[in-house]
């Protein structure tokens, strides 16, 4: 006596085959839009990888020496108002 269904070898051998998954990359690149997500997700971690050395300076640290001083080697976008390095500040 059984309780449950059991399939019999005829209905084993009718159901479809299974196709095998594609490399995730490989799906990906095929959509344009996720290409682009994985290019802008890939960039965003880099970028939050080598952050300190991107923006160097501390983005609260006063230094009225050099307040509002124009963009050049060590502040390439420049300081504000009260000196503050404005690439570190973004």
């Amino acid at each position: 006596m059984t309780d449950g269904f059991q399939p019999s070898a005829a209905s084993a051998q009718t159901d479809p085959p299974r196709r095998r998954p594609k490399g995730l990359l490989r799906r990906l690149i095929a959509n344009p839009l996720s290409a682009i997500g994985l290019v802008l997700a890939c960039a965003a971690l880099l970028i939050a990888v080598f952050a300190p050395w991107i923006a160097p300076h501390d983005p609260v640290l006063i230094d009225l020496a050099n307040r509002l001083a124009p963009p050049n080697a060590q502040h390439w976008f420049g300081t504000d108002d009260n000196g503050r390095d404005i690439l570190s500040r973004i």
